[in-house]
């Protein structure tokens, strides 16, 4: 909110306002005949329209349709949430809707910048409000100056809100600092003239906008990594986006508990619920969901989730191919010099179950411990091949068939893995109670520090701080180890 204004950020777009003294007595009739005019001088243009209530929404659809050739969407609260979806994605499309009415709710949360003409059939009474309105096409990814349109009866209090919004704030072109301090400002305004109101909406503006210029967190901003140093984490985000390999794995994993997947487009998928029973995707609507592993797409299609692996259904089907079986033992071959040979490899967790109020994942989070041995008892953990090798699909029934590699060599092996893992896990142990001991060790040398100097530090914060560290040694010197999966291999000479 302090650092990153729009004087330290780049990318925003301009803002030209156009204000247009109409003459008429009856005011909706004379703007509607400016609007009808400039529809027709910008027919190849996205227009949006937004105005205060759904009557008016209405009442400028039907006096449209009859006088222009275009396509009209309609966005107000009386249309479900799946329909302002729709209507907003139809206003989004190249072929789609030429204009698009709204009410006050297409105010808030929509995301419209690849339009860059707005027409503001009235004016809220809220400065806040108009900056939510202009908010819809002025963001980040507006490639073009926005045209603020707003027409005006001359005599009509709609020029009045005109006068102040454009000579007092100059809000129209200028993106408002301080909003909610200005509104709270202005109230406090007493003025006999709309002039004299002007001019002091002009002092109050320059107070709150000198306001916030000084109100930036020194500490925050030395801190914080900018300039150069974020060029590598923006670099690894669009790597992440790029990766066709994880596109490809999150759609068959999808698939695999049951979702039906239809593709839309490039990298664009409808997602529906599909004849497997799951409980990873509790929140998936009836209707399917749109999801696209293209960021500016979804950036530009609100309606449309972006597949990160950070997306809830990503994380849900994650969390429930580990937790299930699926998986957990898989059989391969493995073409290598040498004799032949039989190798059973592991993956065990040491993991520490204890009262989410000790934060034991500060020090000990779960940990993969990988261990393997061949049938002789070798330990094979660190072999460099190993660990690069390439299986390829084998019969494991032939192998498995063999009642001495059932009965005995692979029960033999299980417990040479077990005790290779055991020996792992004290190591994995020992790391986390040094990491807690430190810290702690820290946390007492600091309250005693401030016992010194602060009398509501006592001694209770340093008895409890004991508690603390033996309740935390007891739950991390009892983790436990458990198998989470294995892999059988066969080598074979190459």
């Amino acid at each position: 909110m302090f650092r990153n204004t729009r004087k330290q950020l780049s990318g925003f777009p301009e803002r030209k306002a156009h204000l247009i003294e109409l003459e008429g007595e009856d005011a909706f009739v004379a703007r509607v005949d400016w609007l009808v005019d400039f529809l027709k001088k910008h027919s190849s243009k996205k227009v949006l329209l937004i105005g205060k209530t759904l009557e008016l929404v209405e009442d400028l659809t039907a006096a449209l349709l009859d006088r222009v050739d275009m396509k009209i969407g309609q966005f107000h609260e009386e249309l479900t949430l799946l329909q302002r979806d729709r209507n907003a994605a139809y206003f989004s499309e190249e072929d789609g809707a030429d204009l698009l009415i709204c009410s006050e709710i297409g105010s808030e949360g929509r995301n419209f910048q690849f339009a860059h003409h707005l027409v503001l059939f009235d004016l809220p009474e809220n400065p806040e409000l108009l900056e939510q309105r202009i908010g819809r096409l002025d963001r980040i990814g507006q490639k073009e100056t926005i045209n603020i349109h707003v027409p005006y009866v001359k005599g009509d209090p709609g020029e009045r809100y005109a006068r102040w919004y454009q000579e007092g704030l100059n809000a129209f072109e200028k993106n408002l600092q301080g909003a909610q301090i200005l509104v709270k400002r202005l109230q406090q305004i007493k003025a006999d003239t709309l002039a004299d109101f002007i001019a002091e909406s002009q002092k109050l503006r320059a107070e709150t906008e000198a306001q916030m210029e000084r109100g930036p967190d020194r500490l925050l901003a030395l801190t914080s990594q900018g300039g150069g140093g974020i060029e590598k984490t923006l670099e690894q985000i669009d790597t992440w986006d790029g990766d066709r390999e994880f596109e490809d794995w999150i759609i068959r994993l999808f698939d695999h508990f049951g979702l039906a997947v239809e593709e839309l487009d490039s990298r664009g998928y409808l997602l529906q619920q599909g004849n497997g029973a799951t409980d990873a995707f509790p929140n998936l609507p009836e209707e399917g969901m749109g999801v696209t592993f293209d960021r500016e797409r979804a950036l530009s299609r609100e309606e449309i989730g972006l597949m990160t692996a950070d997306h809830p259904m990503v994380r849900n089907s994650i969390d429930l191919l580990l937790s299930s079986e699926a998986g957990n033992s898989s059989f391969g071959v493995w073409e290598s010099p040498g004799p032949k040979s039989v190798i059973l490899e592991a993956y065990y967790i040491v993991e520490c179950i204890a009262p989410a109020s000790l934060q034991t994942d500060h020090y000990l989070p779960a940990v993969p411990v990988r261990v393997a041995v061949d049938y002789e008892g070798k330990d094979l953990t660190a072999n460099p091949a190993l660990m690069k090798a390439v299986l390829r699909r084998g019969n494991h029934r032939k192998l498995l068939e063999q009642p001495k590699v059932t009965g005995e060599m692979i029960p033999g092996m299980l417990k040479t893995l077990d005790a290779l893992a055991g020996q792992r896990r004290v190591t994995v142990i020992e790391k986390s109670l040094a990491a807690m001991k430190q810290s702690l060790d820290e946390e007492k040398a600091r309250l005693v520090d401030l016992a010194q100097v602060n009398p509501l530090i006592g001694d209770d914060e340093l008895t409890e701080l004991e508690e603390h560290r033996a309740a935390l040694g007891a739950a991390l010197g009892g983790a436990r180890l458990r198998l989470d999966s294995l892999r059988l291999i066969y080598k074979v000479p190459s």
